[in-house]
């Protein structure tokens, strides 16, 4: 999750209603995929939990509570959010070739002229990268929002290319 060991495993409570992903990231400027606010630090179920000893309970000895969190809010609980419950941007790719062939007999009977075109990425399609590993985590180890969680800074495709070849046989 892109934390070192010595960090506890945050996994966050997700917001009920929220579109954990932006449809338009990349196609319009933003390239925030991964919506952020609708992640939110573990909360306890109730007081009697939070306040519970350790191992059953809640752990505030070693974390303090961020402002704007949740009185509640218990970074040794494992959130809500399921597994593969964020799914990266899809992949569309269309590559297309052309081909003539053009016998010469003038030259000889087995003389060909082969020329062909290609086309990779015809549409020009931008296909981000999943966000970057390093960033999957939205809390780091003290329960703060990490700049620059979900953001597109990649692509998986390269842009369109045109290549083209003149092959001769004989």
């Amino acid at each position: 999750m892109g934390q070192n060991n010595s960090e506890p495993i945050a996994i966050p409570d997700r917001v009920a209603g929220c579109a954990l992903t932006n449809p338009s990231s990349g196609r319009h400027g933003s390239l925030q995929y991964v919506n952020p606010a609708c992640f939110i630090n573990a909360v306890a179920p109730n007081q009697a939990f939070f306040s519970t000893a350790q191992p059953l309970g809640c752990d505030t000895t070693t974390i303090p509570i961020p402002a704007g969190a949740s009185p509640l809010t218990c970074f040794n609980l494992l959130g809500n959010l399921g597994r593969n419950t964020v799914i990266g941007p899809g992949l569309f790719n269309l590559d297309y070739s052309m081909v003539k062939n053009n016998k010469v007999p003038k030259i000889s009977e087995n003389f060909a002229v082969q020329f062909r075109v290609e086309f990779f990425n015809v549409l020009n399609h931008a296909n981000f990268a999943p966000p970057n590993v390093n960033n999957l985590s939205p809390f780091d180890g003290n329960g703060n929002p990490v700049p620059g969680f979900g953001q597109l800074t990649a692509t998986q495709t390269p842009e369109r290319q045109i290549q083209f070849a003149l092959k001769i046989t004989w």
